[in-house]
């Protein structure tokens, strides 16, 4: 048996569901691309017909003909390395399959752009299908950690340090609300991504004969396909489309990446809030290191989102070339279908990070008062600031808390020791003011009305 070896890592059995999903591996397939392309001849031919331009049976023949059956991805290859155009080889490939020299009308009076770009729009449908179904999947997973950890306390933070608390639901709900966003985006981005051009040579229609036939040829071929018709092409369509699609890729991308560094971050021994999945009695972290449970789910994510950013830039550079210039084409090939694997794959990766996650809420608490209460401050702060004036107050906490820290004391001792404070405020008062259960703010409500949009938007997602 010969083994057919992979060319990239992406291709490896090993890697590759790292790097892509069986669904998208399917829609960017060599016959994949080749069906898709053979469609849209097909579908040309059989509406040509309907509009009297070519012969019935001669559509009947081409619709016949267009499949992988007969116009194998061989022959195709052995075609374009010979005529050295992707198109044209295809045409010829379809041509010498049908009979009675019926294949005469296969790309009839069409161009290159109207069917590379036509075929590969239909593809862009699925692929948004996928991801769409991909996001919406990994929603699912983040509202029912909003739901179960609501009020799950933990210290807040920025620039790395200590703030007062929030909860992990309010968290996750941020980044899930995030996501929801990207649904929006994709599904805004479809409308300008999902059309088809079937507008001849340099976008006019003129080889379609008279405007109201050319006109009308290209609305039936983009309905047949379920796609839109634009008002206007050039000989191709315009890039925008396509590093629109892209770059909403590239932010679901860095939205999963914020979120994989946090949870690497939470999972460090000494911190020890989260733990990202780990299969006990199978699963290794180190060859020589027994004892590790490394988290190269979360790593992995990261990576591969700098490299779906990394295939999107080049296509952002796409908009300075002459129009029908190759140039784009190289950078398409690759890096439109990269992004569309890459995301999808990590997407998928953090749903099952996300669904197995390992969440500590004693380790949440216990990390909270490791500076010994001193984020609890402010509402301490803001209640001497109506007795003595705000700046008064903060200048006086500041005082307190670099004493506390410098002597490795209890926010609470510090400020019973000061007698500013005793003079305004009891210990029950102090008491109060530093429990940090109490002083989580709107963050329920922010809860429940983020699961309230997020849910009624799932309703009319389809």
């Amino acid at each position: 048996m010969q083994y057919e070896m992979a060319l990239h890592p992406m291709d490896m059995k090993l890697y590759r569901d790292k790097f892509s999903t069986p669904a998208m591996r399917e829609i960017w397939s060599e016959e994949s691309i080749i069906q898709a392309r053979l469609e849209v001849e097909a579908t040309l031919a059989e509406v040509q017909a309907e509009l009297g331009m070519i012969p019935k049976e001669a559509a009947v023949e081409i619709r016949k003909k267009a499949t992988l059956e007969y116009v194998t991805p061989e022959r195709y290859a052995e075609l374009y390395a010979y005529k050295g155009h992707d198109i044209v080889a295809l045409v010829w490939a379809l041509n010498e399959v049908c009979e009675g020299g019926l294949g005469e009308y296969v790309h009839w009076r069409s161009t290159t752009q109207d069917i590379l770009w036509t075929s590969t729009a239909t593809l862009y449908k699925k692929t948004v299908q996928v991801l769409l179904n991909d996001l919406r999947e990994l929603e699912e997973v983040m509202l029912g950690l909003m739901e179960k950890h609501k009020f799950t306390i933990m210290a807040g933070r920025t620039h790395g340090q200590h703030c007062p608390p929030i909860t992990f639901g309010w968290y996750i709900g941020v980044i899930a609300y995030a996501i929801r966003r990207h649904i929006e985006r994709l599904k805004e981005c479809s409308k300008r991504l999902l059309v088809g051009k079937i507008t001849s040579a340099v976008g006019t229609g003129s080889s379609y004969g008279p405007p109201e036939l050319a006109l009308k040829l290209q609305e039936k071929v983009c309905e047949k396909l379920g796609l839109g018709v634009p008002p206007i092409t050039e000989s191709e369509i315009v890039r925008d489309r396509v590093a629109e699609f892209v770059n909403v890729c590239s932010l679901i991308a860095t939205t999963l990446e914020k979120l994989a560094r946090d949870i690497w971050t939470l999972q460090r021994p000494e911190i020890a809030e989260l733990e990202e999945p780990f299969r006990t009695g199978e699963q290794v972290g180190s060859s020589t290191l027994a004892h590790k449970r490394n988290p190269f789910g979360c790593e992995w994510v990261q990576g591969v989102a700098k490299l779906i950013r990394a295939n999107a830039y080049p296509i952002n550079e796409l908009f300075v070339f002459d129009v029908r210039d190759g140039v784009r084409l190289a950078v398409e090939y690759v890096g439109v279908p990269s992004c569309a694997m890459m995301t999808s794959a990590i997407i998928q990766s953090m749903k099952k990070i996300l669904s197995g996650l390992t969440v500590r809420p004693e380790n949440m608490r216990r990390n909270m008062y490791v500076q010994k209460g001193l984020f609890m401050d402010e509402p301490v702060m803001l209640a001497l600031a109506e007795k003595i004036g705000r700046q008064s107050a903060h200048d006086l906490i500041y005082d307190i808390t670099m004493k506390a820290f410098a002597e490795d004391k209890s926010l609470k001792e510090a400020l019973m020791e000061n007698e500013t404070v005793m003079k305004y405020l009891t210990e029950e008062q102090i008491d109060e003011l530093i429990d940090p259960e109490k002083y989580l703010g709107t963050i329920p409500h922010q809860v429940e009305a983020t699961l309230e949009a997020i849910r009624s938007a799932r309703e009319k997602d389809f």
